[in-house]
């Protein structure tokens, strides 16, 4: 649909579907390693695959779903938590406004996440990017 509430069904998917690249800390390649370390190999195998940002994604896909456990240790997240748009039930609306929760991993910084997400071929969704508040990390964005 060309509608604003279809556009953004269709962003709220490419969202949902998105990875973004796999960013190993030292923390992760610390802990990553201690674990593969301690076991036995096939096992100690895989973990030391999660250290590889090209190796990673597949043993990720390859671990369903628990690698929801360790995959925040690797990605950042984004989620839209706050959908707002309408005045009244009988008027199409013409924006949409929503709102996300970004976990961003230690030592990267907002501005390479928001030129990472203008990177991406819908980038034109994103439109007044800004960090509210020191304790808020929610980014709030325009469709």
């Amino acid at each position: 649909g060309n509608t604003t509430m279809a556009k953004t069904a269709a962003f709220l998917t490419k969202l949902d579907q998105w990875q973004p690249p796999v960013i190993i800390t030292p923390a992760v390649r610390l802990m990553f390693t201690a674990v593969a370390d301690a076991l036995a190999p096939p096992s100690s195998q895989f973990i030391r695959s999660l250290l590889n940002p090209t190796l990673a994604p597949k043993a990720l896909r390859l671990m369903g779903a628990r690698a929801a456990t360790l995959e925040p240790l690797i990605r950042h997240t984004i989620n839209a938590t706050i959908i707002n748009g309408g005045i009244k039930r009988t008027v199409i609306h013409s924006k949409i406004e929503l709102e996300f929760a970004v976990r961003l991993l230690p030592g990267q910084s907002t501005a390479s996440f928001i030129n990472l997400l203008q990177q991406r071929p819908q980038r034109c969704w994103l439109h007044h990017p800004q960090r509210r508040t020191a304790d808020d990390p929610a980014q709030h964005g325009h469709v």
